[in-house]
């Protein structure tokens, strides 16, 4: 019974220790796996931020990123951390790999492991079977249950997994704010509208315009701020593109141009640091359409300012109060006409003899203006070219004493000259000067009176 018992307890000390080493190889592989995942992920994130960078934040971007980023990761994880933990490893190569990793054990568990598994009738001696499982494990215990195998490797590995980490935490920490915030949408579940998406919008987008009329195009950019913008513009007819650069406004963000005589259809679209917008198509149709404005300004009488004649014209600069008379010439007959303003208010145009839409409007505020015409059939040709209407305050006019031009004490037979000067932006038409003499009732002294009109910085001395 104890020959019997014995290869027994050897058997089972031996698959002991084999396990134990296998669950140190296990452990081993799975964080040297996890830093080479840690490692890719690290890399496609950085890829997917200068992807970022160079393309911008639009929409669907940060979405398809995470769901990228989150299968990179998924098949990473299964191929080198569940499939080396899943897959079946038997004693006999586990052997093996131990007599490659330290050949002083040379074929000792091998031979065991090997004897151990065969059926207890065939082994040619038990008492000697028990004596290689012993040997075996006491092989393995001078390893320390391939601890001494495994182990250097293990730190190793956790050495480089937590450098990836303080590297990325690092990282992630310098970056600016805006590319932090990407990171983490990318990474993280949760609403990636926090984070600005870089887009181009166009105003007016699909349009149709009048043969011969002028059409403006405005883009705003959104998320990130562009320095410079281009209109590119393919007509119907042509593979060429025409790219004509955009003027910005004060924000910066705003980029506005006016394209003139327009005579085919086309497709157009903005680009802004290589953010495309969507194409638009202008659809060229036979309507009658404004070639050119022509304006009369009546200024205020107060300003002694000659009426003047502005053709060809559109923008209007003018002081609040001014008569402007628009008169539309157009491309084909019409039959009325509207001046249409930004606040929604419009004005009838009559048809002057020659057939061309007339109106005129007082200068109020500042704001924009467009001419809609109605064709002969009655269809409303809406105006496609906004016109700037600056209203020019009427500032008040400033007077100064610059001589003697501080407090005095005259004796009673000196004369005192009195210098004063005065500025208005249309002009001064009189001027006094007002004092009192040691309290008492004020006097008048009219140094101006009648002046011409466009005296705008007039100079009067009195001597007292």
């Amino acid at each position: 019974m104890t020959d019997l018992s014995l290869p027994v307890r050897a058997d089972l000390a031996l698959a002991n220790a084999m396990r134990r080493v296998r669950a140190r190889w296990r452990t081993r592989m799975a964080v040297e796996g996890a830093v080479r995942v840690v490692a890719v992920l690290l890399c496609a994130l950085l890829i997917m931020l200068a992807v970022v960078a160079w393309r911008g934040v639009r929409p669907g971007t940060i979405e398809t990123g995470r769901l990228a980023l989150w299968s990179l990761g998924a098949l990473a994880v299964g191929w080198w951390v569940a499939r080396p933990l899943l897959r079946t490893v038997d004693d006999a190569r586990l052997a093996l790999y131990l007599d490659e990793q330290d050949p002083a054990i040379a074929q000792t568990v091998l031979s065991a492991v090997r004897e151990t598994r065969r059926p207890l009738a065939e082994q040619l001696s038990p008492s000697l079977t028990s004596r290689l499982a012993h040997s075996a494990v006491g092989a393995l215990g001078r390893l320390d249950d391939g601890a001494r195998v495994e182990a250097p490797r293990t730190r190793r590995a956790l050495q480089q997994l937590g450098m990836l980490l303080l590297a990325a935490v690092v990282g992630v920490l310098l970056l600016p704010a805006p590319w932090r915030e990407t990171a983490r949408a990318m990474v993280l579940p949760g609403d990636a509208l926090a984070v600005p998406v870089r887009r181009v919008s166009v105003q007016p987008g699909d349009v149709e315009v009048a043969r011969g009329a002028g059409l403006d195009i405005e883009a705003t950019a959104s998320g990130f701020l562009p320095d410079a913008a281009e209109l590119v513009l393919q007509a119907d007819s042509s593979a060429d593109l025409l790219r004509l650069p955009m003027v910005p406004d004060s924000t910066g963000t705003r980029f506005g141009i006016r394209l003139f005589d327009l005579l085919r259809n086309a497709t157009y679209w903005v680009e802004a640091d290589g953010i495309r917008s969507g194409p638009h198509q202008v659809t060229v149709t036979d309507l009658p359409a404004v070639r050119r404005l022509g304006l009369e300004l009546t200024y205020p009488s107060y300003t002694g300012l000659s009426p003047e004649t502005i053709d060809p014209g559109g923008d209007i600069a003018a002081v609040v109060g001014t008569r402007v008379r628009v008169r539309a010439h157009v491309t084909m007959p019409v039959q009325a006409g509207v001046l249409r303003f930004d606040d929604g208010t419009t004005e009838a145009m009559t048809l002057d003899p020659e057939g061309m839409p007339m109106q005129t409007f007082t200068v109020t505020r500042t704001g924009f203006y467009t001419v809609d015409l109605e064709t002969l059939r009655g269809q409303v040709v809406p105006g496609t070219v906004r016109h700037f209407i600056d209203a020019l305050p009427d500032r008040a006019p400033t007077v100064r004493i610059t001589a003697p031009g501080r407090d005095t004490k005259p004796t009673a037979v000196e004369e005192v000259p009195v210098e004063i000067r005065a500025d208005d932006d249309y002009g001064i038409r009189s001027l006094d000067l007002v004092y009192s003499v040691n309290g008492g009732p004020e006097q008048r002294v009219t140094l101006l009176n009648g002046a011409r009109p466009g005296t705008v910085e007039p100079r009067a001395v009195h001597t007292l």
